[in-house]
């Protein structure tokens, strides 16, 4: 999975392959240039649009400090300072996190720019959110007022449909085996969050073991009997030596619904964390 870009230093020997890197850079270097020569005589005719692009080329400036675990098997270099460029571009106009469509949106065009196969979902899929290759992916955002930085917490896992809610415990393992069955729909599962910093814009990618997930499901639920709610929610909790590894909460509110909480980042893969400077949007 993981792809590597060639480094070379222009006195090395090149090989063919790396003379046909090196090729390629080229030609994509000129055509880089030819289309901002393309572009120069209109922006020099539309200077507000020329002084919107150069606040966002500054912004671009920056600096950003990007991390990317190096034992990651889904991100490269590149593939992270793709998907940061398109981070940078959002808050230059937009103060607010990237929500789930445009953090979908990010991460497809950012594989893809890479030469990688990434296809996203049709909307609504109760499924898979994006194939990348041949490996199917459940994206989630988070990045609510009361985010914390050691926990994850997905506020809403899948829906759990309608009909009949019951306070017997096997309503609830009915729900574990719809859970399970809507798991078995992808690999593996990814959430972008948005960390709280007063100076500056945190975002990690980290991956939950479906796994973890799958345990919990496997034990009896705790129905929350002293709840005011007319339709009583249920909890599993996982824990281990440590104390709670995750929680699944099932919520049988207005808008029936699975809830991760609680989840131990240290028990996750954080693939890459990313931080620059927040300014006020362009």
């Amino acid at each position: 999975m993981k792809k590597h870009p060639v480094q070379l230093s222009l006195l090395d020997p090149l090989e063919p392959a790396q003379a046909a890197t090196r090729s390629w850079r080229s030609a994509a270097d000129r055509a880089r240039r030819s289309k901002w020569n393309a572009v120069y005589d209109h922006f020099q005719e539309n200077p507000a649009e020329m002084d919107m692009l150069m606040s966002m080329a500054e912004r671009l400036r920056d600096e950003t400090r990007m991390e990317v675990d190096p034992q990651s098997d889904l991100l490269t270099e590149e593939i992270a300072h793709a998907l940061c460029v398109r981070m940078r571009f959002h808050h230059a106009l937009d103060a607010d996190a990237l929500t789930k469509d445009k953090f979908e949106n990010a991460i497809a065009s950012a594989f893809k720019d890479c030469g990688y196969s990434a296809i996203k979902a049709p909307r609504g899929n109760p499924g898979h959110d994006l194939t990348i290759g041949d490996v199917r992916y459940s994206l989630k955002t988070q990045a609510d007022s009361k985010i914390r930085d050691a926990k994850v917490d997905i506020h809403k896992f899948m829906e759990l449909g309608k009909g009949d809610w019951s306070d017997a415990p096997e309503h609830f393992r009915a729900l574990s085996v719809q859970v399970e069955e809507h798991l078995g729909r992808y690999e593996r599962i990814l959430v972008f969050r948005r960390l709280k910093r007063k100076t500056h814009e945190v975002y990690e990618l980290v991956e939950i073991p479906k796994s973890l997930v799958l345990a919990a499901l496997k034990l009896d639920p705790v129905i929350s009997v002293e709840s005011a709610s007319a339709i009583k929610p249920a909890t599993t909790e996982l824990v281990d030596d440590d104390g709670t590894v995750l929680r699944l909460y099932f919520d049988g509110g207005g808008e029936r619904k699975l809830k991760i909480k609680d989840i131990r980042k240290a028990a996750c893969h954080v693939h890459a964390t990313w931080s620059f400077a927040r300014r006020a949007p362009i």
